[in-house]
């Protein structure tokens, strides 16, 4: 509120100057004005209404020019007699040769001329040309394997200490043999020779009852341990005597992960230039002991395809576009023994001529017969750059955001691929505009996953990057691939190759950043830098080369259609000059020239 009411005090105070300034500038000019001459006699310089030149008019202006010019001295009279005693040249157009002549050119020009026209059927010829370019080639397979890891836990057995209980044997001499020397001698014995200890030595266990034939003499040995279980290198959980003699494990006992040698190929399916294609279990059902336990899968090893496509700027669409035909293809480079780029050899054939054509024999003036110069056709690639230009402009007026402002904004589009069931929801591979990779299995994907596979066909979209979206235990379940696209094949390749002008990136894997450019960022641009190629590749499919020869019988055959309307126009002109001529012979008596 406070700087809404220091903006209308600003601009009352603006008004208010302004006003006074007017007035001011007003008072001024009313003060040092001239007076405005009431009576036309005030005006300096006024005559009157009866001076000299009043008189003058169109029949007598003449005679008042000599007049003037005889008091100038001898060079008015000189002049003046000059004019009165010129020859005088009488014009009748019935006879003098300018109209008569002409009359013969416009009935007969060519008669006139001396020459004889003839009509000729000018030969169709066709000039070929060849070009090279590069076309990619066929998909290729590549293959990788990924096996099934399945860890248990391992269950042990772990010494604790020993405990020991008896009563030490009265009758000197006697002992318990082996028992004693085991036990290094009966320790802490009690009031009634009863002994009980614990050490951390294991020997043997042991329970022996000794009867001298009076009394009892017990002793035991008995070892304690703990039982644990873990992974690996990992911290010991302790167990029960029960769950260590089971041979069922339980839940959190077993550990699976697939380990590959795929990273490099899923690079490229990151990239656009490989598809998940298919899987097989190439070793099958068995039963494998691991820690003592006996563990069942239906799969142990899988192989999996993906279906790949090399890099190749495409540079044969223009010839193609342009009605020419493949006379030959050469494999430039393999993979896998399959052709992944080919050199292909357009020909391109241009019809000239045909038609009838019209020659004058005799001394026929140039350009008569409409041969006035060399027709052909010389490609334009300017023009064609020319019009990439006014496109972004004309992009730039339809895609203008009043609210930012900014042009050319994209749109965030994500696509998941699960690892484990190896699917593709990206349609990986047709970001290069071969289509092929949008029919991998998209039919359980999301609406939008579907949508980014077209737009990424459309070359519309510029791949962020992916990341691991879903982890367990260390190992990626689900990795997904963000994109920034655009409405236009256009606004992608201004983002794409602008933004690396100023110094902008499009965020992370997780973040994209898919604003538009504002203006003062678009005025930065050097478009010149900028390659449109992809746009004139799909502006010479929309254009077609003239047909020269076509051309060239359009301009005779309408040239032949103008003769008569030309002849009759100039009868019409010698005409309206004869009756020019004659009226100026009236009005006058004679025509000076």
């Amino acid at each position: 509120m406070r700087l809404l009411l220091m903006m209308i005090l600003c601009c009352s105070c603006l008004c208010a100057s302004e006003v006074r300034n007017y007035r001011s500038g007003k008072d001024f000019a009313s003060d040092h004005q001239a007076p405005q001459p009431g009576n036309a006699k005030d005006i300096p310089g006024y005559k009157g209404t009866h001076v000299p030149e009043g008189k003058l008019s169109q029949g007598n202006i003449q005679d008042a020019l000599t007049k003037k010019m005889t008091e100038k001295g001898n060079a008015g009279t000189l002049i003046t007699e000059s004019h009165d005693q010129r020859l005088r040249f009488k014009i009748d157009p019935s006879k003098d040769p300018i109209f008569t002549e002409s009359d013969k050119v416009v009935n007969n020009p060519l008669a006139t001329l001396k020459v004889q026209p003839t009509e000729i059927d000018e030969p169709v010829r066709e000039i070929k040309s060849r070009h090279l370019c590069d076309e990619e080639g066929e998909p290729y397979t590549l293959t990788c394997t990924r096996n099934l890891h399945v860890e248990t836990v391992k269950k042990s057995k772990v010494y604790w200490y020993t405990h020991i209980t008896g009563k030490q044997f009265r009758r000197s001499g006697r002992n318990y043999g082996q028992i004693v020397k085991q036990t290094r001698g009966p320790r802490n014995v009690g009031h009634d020779r009863w002994y009980d200890y614990k050490q951390y030595t294991s020997i043997p266990d042991q329970k022996i009852n000794y009867f001298d034939g009076c009394n009892y003499y017990p002793h035991t040995v008995k070892n304690y341990y703990k039982y644990e279980k873990r992974f690996g290198k990992e911290s010991p959980v302790s167990i029960t005597l029960q769950e260590y003699n089971s041979s069922i494990l339980g839940t959190g006992d077993i550990r699976e992960r697939w380990t590959s040698d795929c990273s490099l190929l899923e690079e490229r399916v990151d990239q656009g230039l490989c598809a998940y294609g298919n899987k097989v279990c190439t070793q099958g059902a068995q039963t494998r002991l691991i820690n003592g336990f006996a563990i069942n899968r239906s799969c142990w090893q899988e192989t999996l395809t993906y279906q790949c496509s090399y890099p190749v700027n495409n540079t044969c669409d223009a010839l193609k576009a342009k009605d020419c035909v493949q006379v030959h293809s050469q494999c430039r480079d393999r993979v896998n023994n399959v052709c992944v780029v080919y050199e292909q050899t357009y020909e391109c054939t241009e019809l000239r001529g045909g038609g009838k054509k019209t020659t004058l024999s005799g001394d026929a003036p140039w350009c008569l017969d409409g041969n006035c110069a060399k027709q052909g056709y010389a490609a334009n690639s300017d023009m064609a750059e020319a019009l990439s230009k006014l496109m972004i402009f004309r992009e730039i007026q339809k895609d203008m955001d009043i609210k930012g402002p900014s042009v050319f904004k994209g749109d965030e589009y994500g696509c998941n691929r699960n690892c484990v069931d190896f699917r593709d929801c990206c349609g990986s591979g047709s970001g290069n505009g071969n289509g092929w990779g949008v029919s991998l299995g998209l039919s359980g994907c999301s609406e939008k996953e579907k949508a980014l596979a077209q737009l990424r066909q459309k070359k519309k979209c510029i791949y962020v990057g992916t990341y691991c979206a879903e982890k367990v235990l260390g190992i990626c379940l689900r990795r997904k691939s963000n994109y920034c696209c655009f409405g236009t094949k256009l606004a992608r390749l201004i983002h794409e190759q602008g933004r690396s002008q100023l110094g902008m990136g499009f965020g992370d894997a997780e973040h994209p950043q898919c604003r538009g450019l504002t203006i003062e960022e678009l005025t930065l641009l050097d478009f010149d830098r900028i390659d449109l190629s992809e746009l004139l590749s799909d502006l010479y499919k929309k254009f077609r080369t003239p047909n020269i020869s076509k051309l060239s019988q359009d301009f005779s055959q309408d040239w032949q259609n103008r003769m008569p309307k030309i002849q009759k126009d100039d009868r019409r002109y010698v005409d309206k000059i004869r009756e020019e001529g004659v009226q100026t012979q009236e009005g006058r008596q004679d025509a000076a020239f």
